[in-house]
């Protein structure tokens, strides 16, 4: 997991290139010496004024992120379970099933729903963390979007597929 925090003031603000308008902070003080939490569970390591977290197992954090991580691990197993009904059921001699419709509607909001989940995420463990550090200068950096934007594609194909469904329909009941 990386944080990001704004402890000390950068010297400098250089253009990453990887995207519009990720940065990097240079800083000339560059510690790689580990800092705890007063209680030992969370270890941190400042990487160019970023963190990688450690942390214990056995804490409420260490329960939650395995909570989390056994929740996005079936999310990404419904997903792919979605996918897999989609292409068994699909075929060419009826290319348009009420089923598929339904299945991709339903991969749509699982797409929807990892996002929201990340927001979920972003706020628990950040207060999580804050509780622990209380540094309130430490923020998850995670991406939100792609999940939603996924979903709404899928859900504009899926609204093209009933429309196909509908014709399908009065053209067997045309001949």
């Amino acid at each position: 997991m990386v944080f990001a925090t704004n402890q000390e003031k950068p010297k400098s603000y250089v253009f990453d290139g990887s995207g519009p308008l990720v940065f990097k902070v240079e800083d000339d003080k560059k510690n790689s010496k580990a800092k705890a939490s007063t209680d030992g569970l969370i270890k941190f390591f400042p990487i160019v004024n970023r963190y990688r977290l450690e942390v214990e197992p056995n804490s409420t954090l260490g329960y939650y992120s395995f909570a989390v991580i056994l929740l996005n691990f079936l999310l990404i197993i419904g997903i792919l379970a979605q996918f897999r009904q989609i292409f068994r059921e699909a075929n060419v001699v009826e290319p348009f099933k009420q089923s598929i419709f339904k299945r991709l509607k339903m991969l749509a909001i699982l797409f929807v729903v990892s996002d929201v989940l990340k927001i979920v995420h972003y706020i628990i463990f950040n207060k999580l963390v804050f509780q622990q550090l209380h540094n309130s200068s430490f923020d998850l950096i995670t991406q939100i979007g792609n999940g939603f934007i996924t979903g709404l594609v899928i859900y504009a194909i899926a609204i093209i597929y009933q429309r196909g469904l509908f014709i399908q329909e009065e053209n067997a009941l045309t001949v």
